[in-house]
């Protein structure tokens, strides 16, 4: 697969592949049981497991030349969590997904964050048949998805969570 771009940048943040190196800012995160309470799976336990999510992130990187990718702020650099695109197991499809930090909540970034992997994902990458899915009862993430334009596909159980799935409407070589 051709090389894609290494970084995506937003008005304020800057998105790109994860490293090892984020393990311990990952962990905050990831090990945050509020954070993970709407997300597939149980909060990381250690560093260990957070480790081992970031080596499938990379290698699904090195893979596919996509993947879930490290959100920082643009001008400070601190960690905010993460955002991307992945292959769905259960379905086959491509999953759109973000995730930040409480202290980054309510703030608009993950609405900033998913338009432009949105936008990456559909004009540099040229991936169709986009979707994402969130907890039935994650209010704050349906909302993020109706903003950036997807529309309500289904419901369904993925990744042992009973979820509203939405889809992306095709291209049709228009640039959002």
């Amino acid at each position: 697969m051709t090389r894609a771009a290494t970084e995506l940048r937003t008005q304020r943040t800057l998105l790109r592949p994860f490293s090892l190196a984020d393990v311990p800012e990952a962990f905050a995160v990831f090990g945050d049981p509020v954070v993970m309470r709407y997300a597939a799976g149980a909060p990381d336990r250690d560093t260990a497991a957070t480790r081992a999510r970031l080596e499938r992130y990379i290698a699904h990187q090195e893979h596919h030349g996509f993947s879930k990718w490290s959100v920082r702020d643009a001008q400070t650099g601190a960690y905010l969590g993460d955002a991307g695109v992945l292959h769905l197991p259960e379905t086959g499809e491509l999953e759109l997904g973000y995730r930040l930090a409480r202290t980054h909540w309510g703030r608009g970034l993950a609405t900033e964050v998913a338009s432009a992997w949105l936008g990456h994902a559909r004009e540099v990458l040229r991936l169709q048949g986009l979707i994402a899915f969130a907890d039935r009862r994650n209010t704050a993430s349906i909302r993020v998805l109706h903003k950036i334009g997807m529309q309500f596909a289904r419901f369904d159980r993925l990744c042992d969570m009973d979820c509203v799935v939405h889809a992306a409407a095709p291209a049709h070589g228009h640039v959002r």
